[in-house]
């Protein structure tokens, strides 16, 4: 086995590893003859060799725990997911590479179809083309290995204790990209809908130092009831005369200083939001961190910006211990096919990184913007990803801007936020902000 497919087989199942309590010593035979008790047939790792690009006629399609799961390097779909002998157990599909494919978001790394932004798109990926954003394919790999583990080592791998002891947890987070330009949105909203009274209101508002925006408060207060806590990232930019508006708020203000004793107060977190084209560029990345004069750890890149093959040296390089942007803008869904936490697979030095992803699965512009979604229907579109998250005890990640808890241009959304945070409470959920799963996951 060449070192580069060593290093795949080791991210995988330490990626894997990171469930269980008793699953250090495994063995598994990765296309070598060895004498390991659990064999991967026709091992794919040579795929990776190169920059290759998956020939999805090589995609067949099981049943693994009632649940449709696509196995990307086989060309047959006759086997049994295993076969047992006396001496060793052989799954019959390359679950290793197919995680991996996933996991690197290898398929990102090989593409050159990138929007506006630099953004992977969704259109392009293969969650979209096989209809399997929602499904955590990763995850049911995941299960067929443990099965073929507790076989040959005649062990019950023991699942750690999930997040706060809950069934699955939700991570909340908000980014700040705005907070003092929301009277002009909502103005404008109500002269599109004759609201005359509204547009009094707002100005008055307005000429009283108030903002629909400026809202932490609010936020807090939603949070406090289910003894939830978040994390708020802040760019550090304001709009100067870029022709990109980073923000509409200076970090060194007074109100901005207050609000930062408010959210640490309240035990939740502050994080960056790096700034528009700082995700691919190391000392862009630093200026940015040091505007905003604090300890922090974790980041979301705006837009949601991510360069599979230079964001992990970005963050790494500037110390950050974890982000969270890995979602798909235009969908709703699991990018890197898993509900759990993972280390990002650096492409540059061919092994795991140390930066921990927090993958993002669900944004409040995501179900407006491009699913062109009601609050009233938000319920509705997302049951199956909750019910994934919530079978493997994973977690769930939830972006939610303060601009959606305006009661005017967004009325609604700041409701259906309060009944989102009701509907997991209910659930038995962990509410918790992002460093708080950093550190249990670390």
């Amino acid at each position: 086995m060449s070192t580069f497919s060593e290093n795949i087989l080791q991210y995988v199942l330490d990626t894997f590893k990171s469930s269980f309590y008793n699953c250090d010593a495994i063995e598994i035979d990765f296309g070598t003859n060895n004498d390991a008790p659990i064999t991967i047939v026709n091992a794919s790792s040579d795929f990776f060799q190169c920059k290759n690009m998956l020939d999805d006629t090589k995609i067949v399609w099981k049943n693994v725990c009632n649940q449709k799961i696509p196995f990307l390097f086989s060309a047959s779909d006759v086997e049994e997911l295993f076969t047992i002998t006396e001496t060793k157990i052989i799954i019959n599909y390359d679950i290793i590479s197919s995680a991996f494919y996933f996991l690197s978001c290898w398929q990102e790394y090989v593409s050159e179809s990138k929007d506006s932004f630099d953004r992977y798109q969704y259109e392009s990926s293969l969650q979209k083309k096989l209809n399997i954003a929602t499904i955590p394919v990763v995850n049911y790999y995941f299960n067929i290995l443990q099965q073929a583990i507790e076989h040959a080592y005649k062990i019950k791998l023991i699942p750690k204790t999930p997040l706060g002891n809950a069934p699955f947890t939700v991570c909340l987070t908000h980014d700040i990209d705005a907070c003092f330009s929301g009277w002009k949105q909502d103005v404008f909203w109500a002269l599109k809908h004759a609201k005359l009274g509204s547009i009094l209101k707002i100005i008055t508002n307005k000429i009283h130092g108030k903002d629909t925006w400026f809202n932490f408060d609010t936020i807090i207060k939603s949070e406090k009831k289910h003894q939830a806590t978040s994390s708020f990232y802040f760019l550090t930019k304001n709009k100067g005369k870029s022709r990109i508006i980073n923000s509409d708020y200076d970090l060194t203000s007074d109100k901005l200083k207050k609000v930062f004793k408010t959210i640490e107060r309240a035990d939740s977190e502050i994080g960056i939001h790096g700034s528009y084209r700082t995700h691919d560029d190391v000392e862009a990345f630093r200026k940015d961190i040091a505007k905003i004069n604090m300890d922090i750890i974790g980041n979301r890149f705006h837009y949601l910006e991510f360069d599979i093959e230079k964001s992990p040296t970005v963050l790494q390089a500037n110390d950050i211990k974890y982000d969270t942007t890995l979602g798909f803008a235009e969908s709703i869904g699991f990018r890197s096919a898993y509900c759990l936490p993972y280390y990002l697979w650096d492409f540059n030095k061919a092994c795991r990184s140390e930066v921990l992803e927090i993958p993002l699965m669900i944004m409040d512009t995501t179900l407006r913007s491009y699913c062109k979604l009601n609050p009233e229907e938000v319920f509705e579109h997302i049951q199956a990803l909750i019910a994934e998250v919530e079978k493997f005890s994973g977690v769930l990640t939830l972006l939610w801007h303060n601009t959606s808890f305006s009661e005017y241009k967004y009325k609604g959304w700041g409701k259906m936020y309060s009944d989102l945070l009701r509907h997991f409470s209910n659930k038995g959920a962990w509410l918790t902000k992002a460093s708080e799963v950093y550190f249990l996951y670390k």
